[in-house]
């Protein structure tokens, strides 16, 4: 059996030529589509960056990082600043609780290793789709959430307890 045929079929089925056009626009699809990916422009989210105080609490610090913290330390992404100590508000003792079965209650002591302090920050934040972030789009700022603090000498971890833009 011969693979062209006198009337110009592929196996006696399908005309060379319409063979060719259909071969031609499978081969144009993969084409279009890394060219459509190529010359389509990204889409860019305007983020609205400003500034804000930030209230933090940190618990249960070891007394030396406390007594690192300075009104005025910074925090920098690469040259910009994008945190200050403003003001350090308190530094108390962290309280230890537990529960005494003998006496039936909660009982809470001081603990001298540890130090509870609150502090608040100007932090540079921006809005991305209605919410608020630090740094970068997976520090999320929120009240109660997770805020941390880096400088060249020190790095604290602590608990947002008020936001004020």
């Amino acid at each position: 059996m011969k693979v062209i045929d006198e009337k110009g079929r592929i196996f006696g089925r399908i005309n060379i030529i319409d063979f060719s056009v259909i071969l031609f626009l499978l081969l144009l699809t993969p084409m279009f589509y890394y060219g459509h990916k190529f010359f389509k422009k990204p889409v860019v989210m305007e983020r609205l960056t400003y500034r804000c105080e930030v209230t933090i609490k940190f618990s249960s610090v070891i007394p030396q990082v406390v007594e690192a913290l300075r009104e005025g330390d910074v925090e920098k992404h690469g040259s910009a600043v994008i945190g200050t100590l403003k003001k350090i508000v308190s530094v108390n003792d962290s309280a230890l609780s537990f529960f005494n079965p003998n006496e039936n209650r909660m009982v809470v002591v001081r603990d001298p290793l540890r130090k509870d302090a609150v502090a608040i920050f100007d932090v540079e934040i921006f809005e991305l789709l209605g919410n608020l972030y630090y740094k970068s789009d997976s520090y999320e700022i929120k009240l109660g959430g997770p805020m941390g603090f880096k400088t060249d000498s020190y790095e604290i971890n602590g608990q947002i307890i008020n936001i004020k833009k």
